[in-house]
């Protein structure tokens, strides 16, 4: 026997011992199945999200359909609000663009497995090469969510936001980007979906009212009770995914960076609940108060929220923020 075989007949002994260990009350029930199934499921979804890079670059529509469900629905970089299908999404692919991509690197991956769910924050390097053969960075952060079905795990949501690598604010902290799109169009009603609105939207409507009050109060304990124990992040003036209980700052700290956040008004939302699991993306028209200066310039903020439900109240389990300055308003 050589040793790969050796070594994949031991892995498969451990895993019959823990299962059988477990069931016959003799220990702890420890699921080291489960936990095996887990790692690979988080392997082959960051192969998909490599997929989806690689089809970036090599202009390959075909994949970058297929890398995502029918019914997908979330923010490109630049989208002020929320697409809906598999052809809004394809709308925004363009295959010979003037700066194409020529490679990609994970600074930072997080996935969280949850049965048929998947949660994943990430912060990576996004290669580009400009007309003149020059290579520039720039920075990717996104919240994406995987949904298992009979033929695998496909991205089923997403909130990406792009942040140019070296722009950078008196604090060190990175710039908002401008967006130059049309951020005084009417505001959408609360719940409109592509679909037929579902059961317990009126509780994540709640929710989502509770969370951009909290949000225009600055008020971190609010913000801190709309949240999960388990809770992970990207706010809108941080990079990496953050962690509750292994962070120096509060939540809120975290998701505006000292930033305050007023006249907010909702311009669009969609909302998808399973079961106790509920995907919430949205945006509203606000004012971004720069904490030095006092400012305020018009923009627009973007929520990617994964919410549990817990004791009949909907709670912020994930999230990545984005901000951006209307480039139209506050040049």
């Amino acid at each position: 026997m050589n040793s790969a075989n050796f070594l994949v007949s031991i892995m498969m002994l451990m895993l019959v011992a823990s299962a059988c260990f477990a069931q016959d009350g003799t220990g702890p029930k420890y699921d080291l199945v489960s936990k095996y199934r887990n790692a690979e499921d988080t392997r082959t979804i960051r192969r998909h999200i490599e997929d989806i890079f690689n089809a970036y670059i090599e202009s390959d529509s075909a994949t970058a359909r297929e890398t995502h469900t029918h019914d997908w629905f979330g923010f490109r970089a630049g989208s002020a609000r929320v697409i809906r299908g598999i052809d809004g999404y394809m709308g925004g692919f363009v295959e010979n663009p003037p700066n194409p991509a020529v490679g990609f690197e994970f600074v930072e991956l997080d996935i969280d497995v949850e049965g048929d769910y998947a949660v994943v924050l990430y912060l990576a390097r996004y290669f580009q090469q400009n007309p003149k053969k020059q290579t520039f960075a720039r920075l990717i952060r996104s919240i994406d969510v995987y949904r298992r079905d009979a033929a695998g795990w496909n991205q089923c949501a997403s909130n990406l936001s792009i942040v140019p690598d070296h722009q950078r604010d008196a604090r060190g902290l990175h710039s908002i980007p401008a967006l130059r799109r049309p951020l005084n169009s009417a505001p959408h009603a609360l719940s409109e979906n592509a679909a037929t609105p579902q059961p317990k939207t009126e509780g994540v409507d709640r929710y989502i009212r509770q969370m951009l009050a909290a949000a225009e109060n600055g008020d971190d304990e609010a913000i801190a009770k709309l949240t999960t124990a388990d809770w992970k992040g990207i706010g809108a003036a941080s990079l990496v995914p953050q962690s509750k209980g292994k962070m120096d700052a509060s939540v809120g700290a975290v998701l505006y960076g000292g930033r305050r956040i007023k006249n907010l008004t909702l311009l669009d939302q969609h909302v998808q609940v399973e079961g106790d699991l509920a995907l919430a993306f949205y945006s509203a028209h606000c004012t971004i108060i720069d904490p030095i200066t006092k400012k305020g310039s018009s923009g627009l903020i973007r929520f990617g929220d994964v919410l549990r439900e817990e004791a009949g109240a909907w709670k912020q389990r994930a999230t990545h923020i984005a901000l951006f300055v209307d480039a139209d308003n506050n040049e």
